[in-house]
């Protein structure tokens, strides 16, 4: 199965996220500046109607919600290299066609001899046909099994990922407008603004803390799936003891 984004376009999602995230910085702090900066006409303005602290406080708010979603973004980490997860899923399915090959090569009536063999050796030796042919037929679903996972969890993380570029893009765009409002507009009309853009911030978070909240929760259950295949592959038989050959002679 090809992979639904090439490995460089996926860098150039996840990083735009990172990009983004500066570019909101960059305009918060002209912001905070241009509110520090004002005329002392329009300081008067606002402390005349008593609203100067309603500005700074919205402002301040701002700044720890960005804070908060930059510290979210940050402990997403990277998230490796989802895009060579499908090929390694197609190996595996490539490892489970040549085991359903050889199940009919292991088939009991292919060894005729056997049904002659006597003695305790030989009643065993002519055995492990049987049990060969059993740990084939056991093992290659799982090999599927493991392929259909790689795929599942390279899609979720390609796809998690992608949501939140998209919400950060987003975001960023109506930001650059409101942000932009904010700073030529007269000190006055920032009691319109401010508020539009802390709900704008505020919606990032809660839309990024969805998406760490979305992978967090699918590696946990991805984890618990690779135990439950772990453990499922411990059990295909590949003797009668259960067990696979080892190097060790008794």
């Amino acid at each position: 199965m090809p992979a639904p984004i090439s490995e460089s376009d996926f860098t150039t999602t996840a990083n735009s996220i990172f990009d983004n995230q500066e570019k909101i910085r960059g305009l918060i702090n002209k912001c905070v500046d241009t509110f520090n900066d004002r005329s002392t006409w329009g300081n008067f303005t606002i402390w005349i109607t008593g609203k100067l602290d309603q500005v700074r406080d919205a402002l301040n708010d701002l700044v720890a919600k960005f804070a908060a979603f930059a510290k979210a973004v940050a402990e997403l980490h990277s998230p490796g290299n989802p895009v060579s997860m499908y090929t390694k899923a197609d190996d595996w399915r490539e490892v489970q066609s040549k085991l359903s090959g050889q199940l009919g090569e292991l088939s009991a009536s292919r060894f005729p001899a056997t049904y002659s063999w006597e003695g305790r050796d030989g009643w065993a030796y002519a055995g492990i046909v049987g049990d060969q042919e059993a740990a084939v037929s056991g093992a290659y679903p799982h090999a599927d099994a493991l392929g259909s996972h790689l795929e599942t969890h390279a899609k979720n993380v390609i796809d998690g990922w992608s949501d939140i570029a998209l919400t950060v893009g987003t975001i960023y765009l109506s930001f650059v407008r409101d942000a932009s409002q904010f700073i030529s507009a007269s000190p006055t009309k920032w009691l319109d603004i401010v508020p539009v853009i802390v709900t704008l911030i505020a919606d990032l978070i809660e839309n990024v803390a969805n998406g760490v909240d979305q992978l967090v929760e699918y590696a946990t259950t991805a984890f618990a799936g690779m135990k439950e295949l772990a453990g499922a592959l411990a059990s295909v038989p590949g003797s009668r003891a259960q067990a696979w050959p080892t190097a060790d002679f008794a």
